[in-house]
């Protein structure tokens, strides 16, 4: 806890974008400073549009970020680059950026039913997710986080861990 006076600033370990990620929550007035722990679908340009796609790379830690930012329920969140989120728009930005995690793991299995390599995912995760305004390269974070943490579960593997770029299949059910 910070005390600053005429406010007390909870410190949140806010880990996925990066791994010491950290937000503020001022409890008495309801206001969460989330910064770059949460990603929604993108992260817009200055009038709005997309201008690079979500930056987490850790999905699990990304996930249980997101709940840690939900479960104080803030009044406001407030971010690095989108409007200040009041209300029910709190609960609608952090159910769309779950969402956004679970589509990004769609994709990847439906690509994989052929083997693909680091960029072919990205491209596909361009092409069915955004598009997100930047070169597809700018995906390798988090598609290759997803490709971890799917490959911890068992769900992808990798074909030949020598070749090179590594080629990656889904496991057949």
């Amino acid at each position: 806890m910070l005390d600053l006076g005429r406010r007390r600033l909870l410190v949140v370990h806010t880990p996925g974008h990066s791994a010491g990620h950290m937000a503020l929550h001022d409890l008495d007035a309801g206001l969460l400073f989330c910064s770059d722990a949460v990603h929604w679908r993108m992260c817009p340009a200055a009038d709005g549009s997309s201008a690079l796609p979500p930056t987490y790379e850790d999905v699990d830690p990304y996930l249980g970020t997101i709940d840690r930012i939900a479960a104080p329920v803030p009044a406001e969140l407030h971010s690095g680059h989108w409007p200040a989120r009041i209300g029910p728009e709190v609960d609608a930005f952090l159910t769309e950026s779950r969402e956004f995690v679970a589509a990004m793991d769609d994709a990847i299995e439906a690509r994989l039913v052929n083997a693909a390599t680091l960029r072919e995912l990205c491209e596909h995760v361009d092409s069915r997710l955004g598009p997100f305004g930047s070169d597809p390269v700018n995906l390798m974070f988090a598609v290759h986080g997803h490709l971890r943490r799917l490959l911890r579960k068992g769900r992808v593997w990798m074909l030949d861990p020598l070749e090179r770029p590594p080629r990656f299949r889904r496991t057949p059910s």
